[in-house]
């Protein structure tokens, strides 16, 4: 672990702990997306939404700001509006918002499939044409899939997420119980 000047390495080996904060963390926030996964997401697009509606507004100031120092410029308003709307429009509706996000994932994966299908096509006869092609369809499927089911996809995302999530907390634990063990055995 590489310190920091103002860290002895003696402070660093004392910290494990808060590896160990950071991994239970880690763990509870998978199991509640994977014990509630629709809840879960709807919550965390709630607090997205307060986030992006908060940047908005200091965005603007932002471009006032820039007003006021003879910067004349129409797009320095354009983020910060398009932010605090979409910041509104997901803490008022959620759960629209999620599927309206999750159908627009699926969308974007029929177009990349059909993308890859055209690439693999016009590759044909040379090597790895074949596994393009399969990349495109098995894309395109999962688009359709998803723009079809939108709840469905919301939920296997939620899934798959929360067991990240635990995955990298067990894995934040562990370090941090090794630096612990290491410290503990070099103070002996």
């Amino acid at each position: 672990m590489k310190t920091s000047p103002s860290m002895s390495p003696a402070l660093h080996s004392k910290m494990w702990w808060v590896l160990w904060i950071n991994g239970i963390l880690l763990i509870l926030g998978g199991l509640v997306l994977i014990t509630v996964p629709l809840m879960a997401a709807f919550a965390w697009l709630y607090i997205f939404g307060i986030m992006l509606a908060i940047a908005g507004v200091l965005g603007l100031f932002g471009a006032f700001f820039g007003l006021s120092h003879g910067i004349h410029s129409l797009t320095a308003f354009v983020g910060p509006i398009l932010a605090m709307i979409l910041g509104v429009l997901f803490v008022d509706a959620p759960q629209q918002s999620a599927i309206t996000i999750t159908e627009f994932a699926g969308a974007l994966a029929i177009i990349g499939g059909g993308a890859l299908i055209a690439t693999a096509l016009g590759l044909r006869g040379h090597d790895g044409w074949i596994g393009v092609l399969g990349n495109g369809v098995m894309t395109t499927i999962a688009g359709i899939l998803i723009v079809m089911w939108p709840d469905a996809a919301l939920f296997v995302f939620a899934i798959f997420f929360g067991v990240q999530l635990i995955f990298s907390g067990f894995r934040m634990c562990a370090i941090g119980s090794r630096i612990h063990r290491f410290s503990a055995s070099h103070h002996s």
